[in-house]
């Protein structure tokens, strides 16, 4: 079917007669979900909210995936060697300014943790050993700060996770809007050590180091597998919302096709995206500049697709 109509049609047998299917057997009501229709259509898919127009149903009459589990989508994953690699950049982040929101997503697959996102003034890290991380930030003047920390457990056992962030830090102490996921499932950060007052970010410092795997706490260097690692200096999204979590991980916990650049979820590309096979990975696809990487990056010898 080729029609480019923007509407569904208000009853299955139009439905039905669009598509080129028989009638025969279908009632005047159209049913209430994809999953309906298609089993009276001897159809068998997945995705169990009903499409927005004929071109979304044909395509998944026709065979494409399933976006709900993924879209088809398989993404590629590397190696970083945290005794040999880095990714930094010394400049700030290109086109960003001072804001109280932020996201980050990120695919890992490790038996360690340590500095996810690093350049002083905002920092994703590892903190005490275990899986604990930290979200540490401040204002320009360092008046005033977020210290947030959560413990996603098995975060390190070395199977794939995706970790799923969004923080608003425009509010008072106790106020402050901290939602982080660990493959979909809700964490809640240990009592927050905040300053009192609303934190603008000041995402604009220089020396962004990102995903470093050496050194800290006097810790042994290691070697861990990532895809896919989204970072957004001034976007938020509600992650509360289940629809806002599927935009970056499955309802079958898989990796999701994030754009070219990192743009799908909000709209707007972010500053800093690392995706693709070892060929391309270390070129930041997102609006944030180029970062240096040092270095042999490999593929890894599996992707959280799998």
């Amino acid at each position: 079917m080729t029609n480019p109509r923007l509407g569904l049609p208000n009853s299955a047998r139009r439905l039905a007669k669009a598509l080129g299917f028989s009638e025969v057997g279908i009632g005047d009501q159209l049913p209430n979900t994809l999953r309906q229709f298609a089993r009276l259509l001897g159809k068998s898919l997945m995705r169990a909210s009903y499409p927005n127009t004929l071109e979304e149903l044909q395509m998944l009459m026709d065979g494409a995936p399933d976006i709900g589990g993924g879209g088809g989508y398989t993404a590629s994953a590397v190696r970083i060697d945290g005794d040999t690699n880095t990714i930094e950049r010394a400049a700030a982040l290109a086109g960003v300014a001072e804001s109280p929101v932020g996201m980050f997503s990120l695919w890992r697959k490790a038996a360690g943790t340590r500095r996810l996102v690093d350049n002083g003034n905002f920092l994703i890290s590892q903190f005490g050993g275990g899986d604990g991380l930290s979200l540490y930030a401040e204002n320009s003047d360092a008046s005033e700060y977020v210290d947030a920390s959560f413990d996603p457990a098995g975060f390190n056992d070395n199977a794939w996770h995706n970790l799923l962030m969004a923080w608003d830090a425009d509010h008072v102490i106790g106020e402050r809007v901290y939602q982080f996921y660990l493959d979909d499932v809700s964490l809640s950060p240990s009592a927050p050590d905040d300053s009192d007052n609303p934190c603008i970010i000041d995402y604009t410092a220089a020396n962004w180091a990102i995903l470093v795997g050496g050194s800290i706490f006097n810790m042994t260097d290691f070697e861990f597998d990532v895809a896919d690692l989204f970072f957004a200096p001034g976007q938020y999204l509600d992650l509360s919302v289940e629809a806002n979590r599927r935009k970056f991980i499955s309802a079958d916990g898989k990796p999701v096709d994030l754009g070219a650049d990192g743009s799908t979820p909000t709209g707007t590309a972010p500053a800093v995206f690392f995706s693709g096979d070892a060929t391309g990975f270390a070129s930041n696809k997102g609006s944030g500049g180029a970062f240096v990487f040092t270095g042999a990056l490999a593929n890894a010898p599996t992707s959280p697709s799998d």
